[in-house]
């Protein structure tokens, strides 16, 4: 299984760019739409993190699924594994996070990191602040799912059994399409409108699009 190589970067890409059509659904579907400044500065945001998070999820399935030729250690078994965490669990624990850091950063007198809201008119500075804090609590969160995988060695074996069926088939290929465009064709664009939800501001002012 290869997830790096010609064939499963286009696959990446496509999936990114259904993604980020789903975001543009998504706001024409939203009752108090966000100015488009805002609305940018918010997918960006979010598209950075998930870049981050794939990169993070790239690593370490070859760094965990590359020790053996065991379908264990499949790095497609790994990312698949990976990215199921991280778009159920994950999203619980990164609201976790991230309201800790909003904490720790508010006793310590730092301003600006109210989600969403990057001044009137939007501040690209602001931005700029509230994106570290949103990748370091990615980065995170991530670590906190892989200390979960490794002190629990079944969910290798339960992403394994899932993967199974299409390893049988015999073409990596066909892997390579289910973990890094159907699989998360689903899971990852709710968990992009979950994210969204999470990150955006709640007050709408009467900032002009």
């Amino acid at each position: 299984c290869e997830l790096v190589d010609g064939f499963a970067l286009f696959m990446q890409a496509l999936l990114a760019l259904i993604a980020l059509a789903s975001l543009l659904v998504k706001r024409q579907r939203e009752q108090s739409r966000r100015p488009v400044r805002v609305w940018l500065f918010d997918v960006s945001k979010q598209t950075t993190g998930a870049a981050l998070v794939h990169m993070l999820n790239l690593f370490i399935s070859y760094v965990s699924g590359s020790q053996s030729d065991s379908r264990e250690d499949n790095p497609c078994v790994w990312y698949l594994l990976n990215l199921l965490l991280d778009t159920t669990v994950g999203v619980l624990v990164l609201c976790v996070v991230l309201k800790v850091l909003h904490q720790l950063l508010s006793s310590f007198g730092i301003k600006e990191m109210e989600s969403g809201n990057y001044g009137n008119p939007p501040q690209y500075h602001i931005w700029v602040k509230q994106s570290l804090v949103f990748l370091l609590a990615l980065s995170a969160t991530k670590l906190i799912i892989y200390a979960g995988i490794n002190v629990f060695p079944i969910l290798v074996i339960i992403g394994q059994w899932i993967l199974d069926p299409f390893v049988r088939v015999g073409d990596p290929r066909l892997q390579v399409i289910v973990v890094t465009l159907i699989a998360p064709l689903i899971m990852n664009i709710v968990q992009f409108w979950l994210v969204d939800n999470l990150i955006r501001h709640r007050v709408i002012t009467s900032l002009e699009e």
